[in-house]
């Protein structure tokens, strides 16, 4: 529950140009049993995210680059221990050792992403148009004519 007062508190509150320190160095992103729409929130922390694939995206995620602007973990249960623990293990390391008095530049591009693309302007703009588009499909009138 304090992982998410805290991430909406970040998302929202401060300026986007200002990065406040995180108050959790890193953050696990999980879609569930459908997606999960946290995924801009934990962006905009300034956290390190691990976020594993899923099937299930929202329209902007292709935007985003593994090892960017996060760090992407396998999402088959099989291959978790095989693959995802020591990746996880070999990653927080690495961070830790090179990052551990500063914030990792996965951290940081994944915050200035959201601040500046994941917006209440840039969503409305998004919708808008996917709205206006839906509208001149829907207006056209049956195919072959008008």
């Amino acid at each position: 529950m304090y992982i998410y007062i805290y991430i909406y508190v970040c998302a929202y509150l401060y300026d986007p140009e200002h990065t406040p320190p995180p108050l959790l160095r890193y953050i696990i992103h999980t879609a569930g049993f459908s997606y999960s729409a946290g995924l801009k929130y934990k962006l905009a922390c300034g956290s390190v995210v691990l976020k594993f694939k899923s099937q299930y995206s929202e329209f902007w995620e292709p935007a985003i680059k593994p090892d960017v602007h996060y760090v992407e973990l396998e999402e088959d249960e099989d291959k978790f221990h095989q693959h995802n623990v020591p990746k996880i293990r070999e990653t927080l390391r690495t961070l830790e050792q090179q990052y551990h008095s500063e914030q990792p530049p996965v951290a940081v591009e994944g915050r200035r992403f959201a601040m500046h693309q994941l917006t209440k302007d840039s969503l409305s703009c998004y919708w808008f148009k996917a709205l206006e588009r839906y509208a001149e499909l829907y207006y056209a009138g049956p195919a072959g004519g008008g």
